[in-house]
């Protein structure tokens, strides 16, 4: 049988088979209380765009499922202040699924505060107030925004139990398998033997881009996803009377292509490789 690729289709194969293996399907949040349970934490981080993540959200609710997802008050690809972002988040809640905070962990406030339990707990108490602030009720669940780039003295500060937040990452200390698609970790083929195996329990991170826009290989996922975030941004560049008169159509899609050639000329170049 053919492999299938990163698609929403497969997501909801994915998810579908979860279902129907017995698994329980909740947003991610703490454990449930019946340890011999087969659960499935679904949890979705959102790095780079929110329009994209309601059609995630869609496809959770076209299956009778919540999954949580996790927004970043400081992602410089969407600004969750803006009216589009707040459409997007209260349209995920419409959908029936939760929000949870997206922590960063660049900058150099939070590279000072590694060492630190006390401070990093302040630090992500504060970021949940924040993002409460501008989105109303946020869950509270917290998960790290690539903590592999806060450097190895962050590491041992991964799992840490944060007063009144419930982290993500504390799941694997109790019990809890963790399964994510960070750059295709895992083929679907993959996805699919973890979902009919029917035991134990899972922390799953499928990224709303990463299904919706899905591709044969990761540097075609995130070719895909550039133009998006470019028109996006483009929205307010058209409110420039120059930009408009230059570009009263946008910039035009071979303007694109280029841009994010480079990205398919790499996955060409790896798959002769391979």
């Amino acid at each position: 049988m053919e492999e299938l690729g990163y698609s929403l289709e497969s997501y909801k194969l994915i998810l579908s088979t979860f279902q129907s293996s017995g698994f329980q399907i909740v947003p991610l949040r703490a454990p449930v209380a019946d340890e011999d349970a087969s659960v499935l934490y679904l949890r979705h981080d959102v790095d780079y765009n929110l329009e994209v993540a309601e059609r995630m959200a869609e496809a959770n609710q076209e299956l009778g499922v919540s999954g949580c997802f996790f927004v970043n008050p400081r992602c410089p690809l969407y600004n969750v202040a803006c009216e589009d972002s707040l459409g997007s988040v209260a349209r995920i809640r419409a959908l029936g699924q939760t929000i949870g905070l997206h922590v960063t962990l660049l900058g150099d406030e939070v590279e000072s505060i590694v060492h630190d339990a006390d401070r990093i707990a302040r630090y992500v108490q504060r970021e949940h107030n924040l993002l409460s602030s501008i989105v109303g009720e946020v869950e509270p669940v917290m998960s790290w925004h690539n903590p592999s780039l806060a450097g190895e003295h962050f590491q041992d500060r991964l799992c840490n139990e944060i007063r009144g937040i419930f982290n993500a990452y504390s799941l694997s200390h109790r019990g809890v398998a963790y399964m994510g698609d960070t750059n295709h970790r895992y083929s679907t083929a993959q996805w699919l033997d973890a979902a009919r195996s029917g035991q134990g329990s899972i922390q799953a991170t499928f990224h709303p881009y990463t299904w919706v826009l899905g591709a044969p290989t990761m540097e075609e996922t995130l070719a895909r996803t550039w133009p998006l975030l470019i028109r996006r941004c483009e929205k307010e560049f058209m409110s420039n009377h120059t930009y408009r008169a230059a570009c009263p159509d946008g910039l035009p899609a071979e303007a694109l292509s280029r841009w994010v050639d480079p990205l398919y000329r790499s996955a060409l170049t790896r798959d002769r490789a391979v």
